[in-house]
């Protein structure tokens, strides 16, 4: 389950590493944001059914919050990647990738330490947006990746019952 979850960052970091802010530039930065959360909620829903399905779902469960927390950061670090490289005039200082990510993960911990700031009207919304989408993280999707875990832990009680064993002949760990 771990090697599948570094692979996954791995995987994202790459795709993150080759893209150039600059050749994403040139459209609607907006919809591309909102297209990009509706693909993190599709990668959100995905989870939460293979959560209720795995041998293991806590540990299925956490594997999903890292991911999840590792493509929410990166695709608004490359949002304001993207903004920078448009408008650099929309932030207090140059953006380069690597910023972008330190400046997303300054929003997401909320320790906003002031060395960049959006200044920009529209690089505002989107960090007022990133905030809110964070907030809904911290408190949501916590409670509902572990919930699934519950579920698929009470589905597989259900089942070893069902077929006179216990849950612990069906754990791969034992």
């Amino acid at each position: 389950m771990m090697v599948r979850t570094l692979l996954t960052v791995a995987i994202l970091i790459t795709v993150y590493a080759v893209m150039s802010p600059s050749d994403l530039a040139d459209g609607n930065v907006g919809m591309r944001l909102v297209g990009s959360l509706l693909v993190f909620a599709g990668v959100l829903a995905l989870q939460v059914f293979a959560i209720t399905r795995d041998p293991l779902p806590e540990l299925r469960a956490g594997s999903s919050m890292i991911t999840a927390v590792t493509l929410l950061v990166l695709m608004f670090a490359m949002t304001y990647a993207t903004l920078a490289s448009a408008h650099p005039e929309w932030f207090s200082q140059p953006l380069d990738k690597s910023s972008a990510i330190y400046f997303t993960i300054t929003i997401l911990g909320t320790v906003g330490f002031g060395d960049i700031t959006a200044v920009g009207h529209t690089a505002r919304w989107v960090v007022t947006a990133q905030i809110v989408v964070d907030l809904t993280l911290v408190v949501a999707l916590g409670r509902v990746l572990f919930s699934a875990a519950r579920a698929g832990r009470v589905r597989q009680e259900r089942l070893a019952s069902d077929a006179g064993g216990t849950p612990a002949d069906d754990d791969p760990t034992s």
